[in-house]
């Protein structure tokens, strides 16, 4: 009899208690400004509640998938060509906040790129299996530079340069895992030196939002005001924190003070 496997309660449970830690933050984070914005302090916490009950109906349809339909030719490359062709359409649909990274439906959105970590890592497992023992070869090297390149292309030309470098660093990992020889690692950092240096000066330093980010970093003090006012803000929020905190709901940096308070920056709300 052939050995069934059983869900791992465990991870289950981490996962549902980290879904509803999230939405607790969120509406945290997010009452004062829903109400300013939208007349809804529900508005942000309820979005994300249904964003969490969707990922969980998903996710427990893939916990009764058998894990082989992952191997197959068929899922692989038309999961692929289907994230592809959405990180194509992009560029046909409106821009949102100046930038083409978004499809949008009523109620809900959603980034094409994001589908593209998932899809590459699809491809990458199915396709290294496939040529095991022949990691180094250029047969299995070429192939995984093309796809690579493709989807790390479209998602730069959508000016979102983190997760084409989030890409690449997956790539890499899972090439070292899979056996790829020291002599193939070190001409790619002996090549990466001046396509880093080239990529560095006309993707951040030429592009002034994305400078601004390093300036901030660097010396936020520098301009309080402007470019360093968020992260000065996020630094304010996690320090009167303290180690404790200041209690569930009683911060003060996300009542107007820290933008983005309940997305990019909820780390610094939690802290």
């Amino acid at each position: 009899m052939p050995k069934t496997l059983k869900p791992d309660h465990a991870l289950f449970f981490t996962t549902l208690a980290l879904v509803a830690f999230g939405v607790a933050m969120v509406f945290s984070a997010s009452t004062s400004m829903a109400q300013d914005r939208f007349g809804d302090a529900n508005y942000f916490w309820v979005r994300q509640l249904m964003a969490g009950a969707l990922g969980m109906a998903i996710l427990f349809v893939i916990m009764k998938l058998d894990y082989h339909v992952y191997q197959r030719p068929a899922f692989v490359f038309t999961i692929l060509a289907v994230v592809i062709g959405l990180c194509v359409v992009v560029f046909f649909l409106p821009a949102v906040r100046g930038t083409h990274r978004w499809i949008q439906f009523p109620g809900m959105s959603f980034q094409p790129s994001e589908m593209a970590k998932l899809a590459l890592i699809a491809f990458l497992a199915y396709f290294l299996e496939k040529r095991k023992g022949r990691v180094n070869d250029v047969q299995t090297l070429v192939p995984i530079g093309v796809v690579v390149a493709s989807l790390a292309g479209l998602i730069i030309l959508q000016n979102d340069l983190g997760t084409a470098l989030a890409l690449l660093a997956t790539t890499a990992v899972l090439l070292y895992v899979a056996g790829l020889n020291m002599k193939w690692i070190g001409v790619s950092v002996l090549a990466a030196l001046p396509v880093g240096y080239m990529a560095f000066y006309f993707l951040v330093f030429l592009v002034p939002y994305r400078w601004k980010r390093i300036l901030a970093f660097w010396n936020p003090e520098a301009d309080p005001q402007g470019f360093g006012f968020q992260i000065l803000q996020s630094l304010t929020s996690v320090g009167t924190g303290g180690i404790r905190g200041l209690g569930y709901m009683e911060g003060k940096q996300k009542l107007f003070y820290l933008p983005d308070a309940q997305t990019d920056f909820i780390f610094a709300v939690i802290g």
